[in-house]
């Protein structure tokens, strides 16, 4: 042990060294006058029997497993050491290695032997070669000179050892820098994941221990540097632990680091496979909304193809002559209440003469069947005001306005629907009637129930497939073809409209039921016409006179009172003329006789 203690080169300092170069500076990058040995201003600790609170520093990492680590660590030091490495640089993994790249690279700088061992290093080597073949052939004659050769064999084998010590120290902290170059990108990469934020406090943990036995190395428990290494202090305080613990830690450090990768790239999988997935769902929903688009376009396309005409322009002129509530009569009937509450297919026949109002009884009821209905899409609502003076339409286009009102309550065209529109559309073809009554047949069923108003069915001349049509609906069984169609329709005593409905309900227009609503239109008509100066009288005592007159002789015909008004205001010039008008006002029945209730 003698020679053991005369290897001063192995690590002892000159003694004639100034102190001050055996002083490790301050690490901290906070403050460089701060040193190792001073107490922390940034950062709490508990001194005592409790273990230290490591509080995160101002200079706090946003690795959150670095951080987890560290308290981790922190929690197993005793008060002096926790003291004394707070006080250094711990945000990052990369400044903790830097710390202990600095204490050796110091220790380096100071120590003598190290600055020499790697020019002996190639003659230890053949030293250490030529005694290995000296002791094999001792072995086989053992003397005296075995334990010289021996004491040498032993030196060198520290001298070795203790390069190797030191080039194993300086070389690892390359290896773990590329370890923590990709490790410090998990934690930004995957934040929120459990797994990787777990594997990277094991790697961590290993980084922050491996640097910590370093410390230790060149630093003692209180943060000041040793001032020597001897060869025996080497041996029995440095190296011998460390060594034992240094093949430990690098390869735990290696499996940890490993297995954070593992996670990693598992997790980079599903991350990647959900923003696949998500990149999938969006371009699905893309192409879902983009043919969503092409339908509705090709709806609109087949809807003015189907028909051109607009009976809500007309539902709507035929609301604006309405007078207040006039023909809610109509709503409170009990034929009307059972054929708005059945389940069943179901027809209502409302006729009156000519100029009794039917057309606003049809749009009463189809502005209460839409305001009731409207935002139910499972309820189709059509429509139909028939004219005498529509002398283009036929049977087929009023079949087909009908169609394209319930089809306009869809989205979008079906896909069956299409197929067939576009081959009328390739061949320029206009639909038949047959082709309208399947597609009838088809949109009916897509309902769970549908309201039809007709309104002035006797003004179309070529009925025939109309009435058949309603026939179907009086006739339809449970599970039938139209056995889901109520159909409203107003028009007058025609003998083969009344055939059609014969055993259906009937509401018929008398005057006993509108006279409440002849009142209200013959003194909105009086009044507005006064106003306007189109009736012009002297005496206003005869206003009276012409509203008693009219509404007594109007047998409930709106239009009677309307073509009566009109020769009041146009054939009289005082009001005598308008008396003696009104003493011969024209019987219901010679308007029949002279059409006027046509023109």
């Amino acid at each position: 042990m003698e020679a053991l203690k005369n290897m001063h080169f192995l690590g002892r300092r000159r003694p004639e060294k100034p102190a001050g170069n055996s002083v490790v500076p301050s690490l901290s990058t906070a403050s460089s006058a701060r040193t190792l040995n001073s107490t922390p201003t940034s950062t709490s600790v508990i001194v005592g029997s409790l273990s230290p609170v490591f509080q995160p520093s101002v200079r706090q990492s946003q690795d959150v497993a670095f951080e987890t680590a560290v308290q981790k660590f922190m929690q197993a030091l005793d008060p002096e050491e926790c003291n004394a490495f707070l006080s250094t640089d711990v945000a990052t993994p990369s400044a903790l290695i830097t710390q202990a790249e600095e204490l050796d690279r110091k220790h380096h700088k100071a120590s003598k032997s190290r600055k020499i061992t790697p020019r002996i290093q190639g003659v230890l080597s053949c030293l250490d070669s030529l005694v290995k073949s000296s002791c094999i052939c001792i072995g086989h004659s053992p003397a005296v000179s075995s334990l010289v050769l021996g004491g040498v064999r032993f030196i060198l084998d520290i001298a070795l050892r203790f390069v190797e010590f030191f080039d194993k120290i300086t070389g690892s902290f390359e290896k773990i820098k590329d370890h923590v170059n990709y490790l410090s990108q998990y934690g930004v990469q995957f934040p929120t994941s459990t797994k990787v934020r777990g594997a990277l406090e094991n790697a961590y943990m290993d980084i922050i221990q491996y640097c910590f036995e370093v410390r230790r190395l060149f630093v003692n428990k209180q943060g000041r540097p040793k001032t020597m290494i001897s060869g025996t202090i080497f041996l029995k305080q440095l190296w011998e632990p460390f060594e034992a613990n240094f093949g430990t830690l690098e390869q735990r450090f290696e499996h940890h680091a490993s297995i954070a990768r593992h996670v990693a790239e598992a997790e980079k999988w599903k991350t990647d496979s959900e923003h696949q997935d998500k990149e999938r769902l969006r371009l699905e929903k893309e192409v879902t909304e983009s043919e969503r688009c092409r339908k509705r376009d090709k709806l609109r396309l087949f809807l003015r193809w189907l028909s051109h005409e607009d009976y809500l322009k007309t539902q709507a002129e035929t609301l604006r002559k309405r007078h207040g509530s006039s023909g809610a009569w109509l709503l409170q009937t009990e034929e009307f209440k059972r054929w708005e509450e059945t389940d069943a297919a179901s027809l209502l026949w409302c006729h009156g003469p000519p100029g009794a109002g039917k057309t606003i009884l049809a749009s009463i009821t189809q502005e209460h069947i839409r305001a009731k209905f409207d935002n139910d899409k499972d309820i189709g609502i059509a429509f139909v005001y028939f004219s005498y003076r529509d002398e283009h339409m036929s049977p087929s286009l009023y079949l087909a306005s009908i169609i394209k009102q319930l089809f306009a309550r869809f989205g979008q065209l079906p896909d069956d629907v299409e197929a067939e529109y576009d081959s009328y559309y390739m061949q320029d073809r206009k639909p038949t009637y047959q082709y309208l009554l399947n597609l009838l047949g088809f949109v009916i069923k897509q309902f769970r129930q549908i309201y039809l108003m007709l309104d002035a069915l006797d003004e179309l001349k070529q009925r025939s497939d109309i009435l058949n049509l309603l026939r179907s609906i009086a006739a339809a069984k449970k599970d039938s073809a139209y056995d889901n169609v109520r159909a409203f329709v107003t028009s007058r005593k025609e003998v083969d409209i009344t055939r059609v409905f014969k055993g259906a309900p009937i509401v018929l227009i008398e005057a006993k039921n509108v006279r409440a609503d002849i009142m209200a239109f013959v003194n909105s008509e009086m009044k507005r016409r006064l106003e306007e100066e189109e009736l012009q009288v002297q005496d206003p005592a005869i206003i009276p006179v012409i509203t008693r007159a009219l509404i007594d002789n109007s047998d409930g015909m709106f239009l009677w009172v309307s073509l009566q008004l009109d020769t009041l205001c146009n054939d009289t010039i005082n009001d005598r003329d308008i008396l003696d008008a009104l003493q011969t006002l024209p019987e219901i029945y010679t308007l029949h006789t002279n059409g006027s209730f046509n023109q």
